[in-house]
């Protein structure tokens, strides 16, 4: 494992007497979650300096904890990497809550450390599987059908239609259809790769976060079924930007 993408850049700068917070966060993305938290850290370090930051808002420190290149094919040819991504994502996020929940014994509930998976549909297996076992350990999940494109998607327009096979090739072509989006890469630009469009630039979702809250919950109230593989189109990364890093707009 190696804790060291997205590490909260005042811990970085400076030695404090100050308790943190300690966020850790498992994600299934080598570039685009990474890139979004590391956004998300920026956003949350200028509100600090602004004093904007929800009231009794603790300082905290976020470290990404596990991506593509540290569990890609750990777990032997007998699973395939599809079917076994979540559930590793989330075993990995169970062992490491026991560890951190022991060493923070005795302190107070709001420097508890926090542990969080964020993964997608796209067409894995045993996705619901996975959030149970993150739910009855403790583990947070932000989840998303049918990828983190969608919740990307959302800072600029609604969407309300189903995907259909869940993988994330139309959810990616509607971000990059997007013209907004698109303007964000070059004002003269009409298209962008899907490789470019990978990473999260700040400009790129600053300013979209209320809107985007608003057109998820409203597109999540629609799922009654109990398999979180059947929500289609669905969305909970909001959770996440209040829950685990602290931040009620950016």
């Amino acid at each position: 494992m190696a804790p060291k993408r997205g590490k909260d850049s005042a811990q970085r700068t400076a030695r404090r007497s100050v308790r943190r917070r300690m966020v850790y966060v498992f994600t299934e993305g080598t570039l685009t979650e990474p890139s979004y938290i590391d956004a998300l850290i920026g956003f949350k370090q200028r509100a600090r300096e602004k004093g904007t930051l929800p009231v009794g808002e603790v300082e905290s420190t976020i470290e990404i904890m596990w991506d593509e290149r540290t569990h890609n094919g750990r777990r032997g040819p007998q699973r395939s990497s599809h079917e076994r991504k979540p559930l590793a994502i989330v075993e990995a996020a169970i062992a490491h809550r026991k560890r951190v929940t022991r060493e923070a014994r005795g302190l107070e509930k709001k420097y508890q450390p926090s542990v969080w998976c964020l993964f997608d549909r796209d067409d894995h297996q045993s996705v619901q599987r996975a959030a149970n076992m993150a739910d009855q350990a403790g583990v947070n999940v932000a989840y998303s059908h049918p990828c983190f494109e969608l919740w990307r998607l959302l800072h600029y327009q609604n969407y309300t239609s189903t995907f259909g096979d869940g993988k994330c090739g139309a959810a990616s072509n509607k971000l990059r259809g997007n013209p907004k989006f698109v303007k964000t890469y070059g004002q003269r630009l009409t298209s962008v790769s899907e490789d470019k469009a990978k990473l999260v630039l700040p400009d790129q979702v600053e300013g979209g976060y209320k809107q985007a809250k608003k057109f998820a919950k409203k597109m999540n109230e629609e799922h009654t079924s109990p398999e979180r593989e059947k929500w289609d189109p669905y969305t909970d990364v909001w959770r996440f930007v209040e829950d685990g890093i602290g931040l009620t707009d950016y």
